[in-house]
């Protein structure tokens, strides 16, 4: 698919970049061109993203989005990281994203080791099992 490290499986899964702080060079406008080259040239039906701080202006992606599914763990970090991210939304009178939010409460994930296995792990295990369900309840 072009995107040299690329995993086909029942899920592809494009691995972070070396340099994670090269994300914050990247403008809006190149990611919406990105993710329209991925869906279009890809065939995907859904494009799931794991955003975390590295990405400027991380509002305007998400207003492009259809949905944006809210990934909670169940830890007490995890919580008030929520809580700061909903602030921040009315803050910025993101009513429209917020609107957009579907929260998904994430089941514990087992890895056996951060090696080679860890991909099978996460597509294998309970997080993958639990992301093939939620697809199969959107289509």
């Amino acid at each position: 698919r072009g995107l040299g490290d690329v995993y086909k499986r029942q899920l592809d899964i494009c691995p972070p970049p070396f340099f994670p702080e090269d994300l914050r060079e990247t403008s809006v406008p190149e990611w919406i061109r990105f993710f329209a080259s991925l869906a279009q040239d890809g065939g995907y039906q859904a494009i799931v993203l794991d955003i975390g701080d590295q990405i400027r202006d991380i509002p305007d992606l998400l207003k492009m989005s259809s949905t944006v599914f809210f990934p909670i763990l169940p830890d007490p970090v995890s919580r008030s990281k929520v809580s700061q991210f909903e602030k921040n939304l009315d803050a910025l009178s993101l009513d429209d994203v917020r609107r957009k939010l579907i929260r998904l409460y994430l089941p514990s994930v087992t890895v056996r080791s951060l090696g080679a296995s860890l991909l099978d792990d996460l597509m294998y295990g309970s997080m993958g099992n639990f992301v093939r369900q939620m697809q199969r309840e959107q289509n």
